[in-house]
């Protein structure tokens, strides 16, 4: 039988009771949302070189062990970010981003909707990056046990603006690799799980 190919979505494996929590803290700060218009139009990559650059940092989390500390690398950055976000879900805003010294390497960045300390701030980016590293443990765990069934951890990262506050009124995003398909969701950050699921729950 042929193998089933289930990638993991680095942005959606927050735990559920973090989804919550930030779902609660939205309502209080009702109304301080950044104020994006969207561009739905497919991605123009010829014309990245129009986009906003920044000199960024680039961190990425791992984690080789559950009984370790999270562990991380950082490298220099040169962002390429499209003016404004293409998509949206109940949460953040998504840009595409391109590497500008490797153009062929092309992302997303997701950016929380809220203009406020709560979301915009290093320690709720790196809880999410935590959340992540987790998951990217356990897909290559599940996949040892399980090889009919593998799962591929999508790897997120965190880009770190830096100064560039006067272009960008945001600092951080959690960046992840643009795919391109079509997709099918099988679960949920709110506990929804596809009764057609051949995934293992």
């Amino acid at each position: 039988a042929a193998k089933l190919r289930c990638i993991v979505s680095s942005s959606s494996v927050a735990t559920y009771g973090s989804s919550v929590l930030k779902l609660g803290q939205t309502m209080a700060i009702h109304g301080k949302r950044f104020d994006f218009a969207m561009d739905e139009a497919p991605p123009s990559w010829s014309s990245v070189g129009q986009w906003r650059t920044a000199d960024a940092e680039l961190c990425t989390y791992f984690m080789e062990d559950l009984d370790e500390p999270m562990k991380k690398t950082r490298r220099p950055f040169r962002a390429l970010i499209a003016p404004m976000p293409f998509d949206k879900g109940a949460m953040r805003f998504a840009f595409y981003v391109v590497d500008e010294e490797n153009p062929d390497r092309k992302y997303v960045g997701k950016v929380y909707q809220f203009d406020d300390p709560v979301f915009q701030q290093r320690s709720t980016y790196e809880g999410d990056m935590g959340s992540q590293a987790v998951a990217s443990y356990l897909a290559k765990e599940f996949s040892v046990r399980y090889p009919e069934s593998p799962i591929e951890f999508v790897q997120a990262h965190l880009l770190d603006l830096g100064d560039a506050r006067d272009v960008f009124p945001f600092r951080f995003m959690a960046l992840e690799p643009w795919i391109t398909g079509k997709y099918e969701k099988f679960t949920s950050n709110a506990g929804h799980i596809a009764k057609d699921s051949d995934l293992a729950q």
